[in-house]
């Protein structure tokens, strides 16, 4: 038994071999299929550059909190190496050189102490590596986070307080 090819399939390609419009019919067929794939790359590329920018951004959050936490339990400005109790003293003196050498960010950074409690004598100190950029300058932006912490002045006179710590690129 010998099958019979079917003559339906070819024909489908090629039209007519009679007619002059045989390749001028594809072309509709072409133009859409390049502009799907074109669609298609770009979107990819759109959805990898925000998975960058979210990357990013994501990365400096977790630097800034960490920076934070290495803040309130640096021994050079806690009072007995306890977290989040900063002695008077050493609150009035760290410097942004004592700063860079203990932990060597590699971001700019301010960080600011801030006396919140009703006494007349404030322990306020500010440490900056420069001002803060317009955020259409940065690379990266600004990225800021608080904590509350208790400054240490004798056993009866703790006063309340805030630290900030604000990072940029």
């Amino acid at each position: 038994m010998h099958r019979k090819r079917s003559k339906g399939l070819i024909r489908g390609f090629y039209r007519s071999k009679n007619g002059a419009a045989d390749f001028y019919e594809e072309i509709p067929t072409v133009i859409i299929a390049i502009t799907a794939i074109t669609l298609f790359f770009l979107a990819a590329t759109v959805a990898y550059a925000n998975y960058q920018a979210n990357y990013v951004r994501i990365d400096y959050q977790v630097k800034c909190n960490k920076f934070l936490r290495d803040i309130r339990a640096w021994e050079n400005l806690t009072y007995n190496n306890m977290e989040g109790l900063f002695d008077c003293r050493k609150v009035a003196t760290y410097t942004l050189d004592n700063i860079t050498r203990a932990f060597q960010p590699d971001f700019d950074f301010e960080i600011n102490i801030t006396d919140t409690s009703p006494y007349y004598w404030k322990y306020n100190r500010t440490v900056k590596t420069g001002n803060i950029p317009t955020t259409a300058s940065l690379q990266y932006g600004v990225y800021v986070i608080s904590s509350g912490i208790a400054i240490f002045v004798t056993e009866e006179e703790i006063h309340e307080g805030k630290l900030t710590v604000t990072i940029w690129r």
